[in-house]
C-alpha cells in the first residue's frame, strides 16, 4: 500500500494553475468504440497542449492494438504522440511533489486509475454510481489547497475540470500503481527524480 509523500508547496497553494489544452470525450463517429477509448481521448487531449489538434478517432485508430483488442496500451500512446512530434514517457508517480513539478513544468500527465464503487469518498459526479476497473484521465491543473484538476473523457457533459482531492487520487491512482503517461515539451523526463521512476507496462 502506498504512503503519500506530501508536497507543502502543493498543499498551501492558494491559486489555480491550468495547462491550456482541449477537452475531448470518447464520443467519436465509430459508435462501437465509445466507452473503450479513454487512452486515445486522453492522448488527443494531451497533444493539443503542444499544438497538435487531430480528431480523437485518428488517435484511436493508431493506438488500438489488434493482438490484445485494447486501446489502453501505454506504450502505443507514447508512440502515437511521437509520430506527431510530441514527446512522452511512462513513469510511476510516488509523491505529490513530483506531480506538482511536472504540472508546473507544463507536462501533461495521463493518470491510470482504478477503484471500486464506493471506494472513493465523495467522488466527482461521473463516479457517483460506479467505479472503474481501469481508466485513464488527464491531469490539467492544480487548485487551491492541493486539489487536482482533471479532464475525464468518460463524460462529454461532466468531464471538464473535475476536482479531485489528494486523498481521493491516492486511493484511485497512487495506491493502484501510480502509473502516469507523461507528455512533455522537455527533451527528457522532467519527473524522473525522487518521487517518480520509469516503468514498463502494457496497458491500464
Amino acid at each position: 500500500r502506498f504512503r503519500s509523500v506530501a508536497s507543502p508547496k502543493l498543499q498551501t497553494r492558494q491559486t489555480t494553475l491550468t495547462i491550456p489544452l482541449e477537452f475531448r470525450s470518447q464520443v467519436v463517429p465509430r459508435a462501437e468504440w465509445i466507452g473503450r477509448i479513454c487512452a486515445p481521448a486522453s492522448t488527443a487531449m494531451a497533444a493539443t497542449a503542444f499544438g497538435v489538434n487531430l480528431p480523437t478517432q485518428d488517435f484511436a485508430e493508431t493506438i488500438y492494438d489488434p493482438v490484445s483488442d485494447l486501446f489502453g496500451v501505454w506504450h502505443r500512446m507514447v508512440q502515437t504522440a511521437a509520430q506527431h512530434g510530441v514527446r512522452g514517457y511512462i513513469t510511476r508517480f510516488r509523491s505529490w511533489e513530483a506531480v506538482r513539478r511536472a504540472v508546473e513544468n507544463g507536462d501533461v500527465i495521463c493518470a491510470s486509475v482504478r477503484f471500486r464503487h464506493g471506494e472513493i469518498p465523495n467522488p466527482p459526479r461521473i463516479y457517483a454510481r460506479r467505479g472503474t476497473q481501469g481508466h485513464i484521465f488527464v491531469i490539467v491543473g492544480l487548485g487551491p489547497e492541493g486539489t487536482i484538476l482533471v479532464h475525464d473523457s468518460a463524460s462529454k457533459d461532466w468531464g471538464r475540470f473535475n476536482i479531485w482531492t489528494r486523498q481521493q487520487l491516492e486511493l484511485a491512482w497512487f495506491n493502484k500503481g501510480g502509473i502516469g503517461i507523461v507528455f512533455t515539451k522537455s527533451p527528457r523526463p522532467s519527473t524522473n527524480t525522487r518521487g517518480s521512476r520509469p516503468v514498463r507496462g502494457p496497458s491500464i
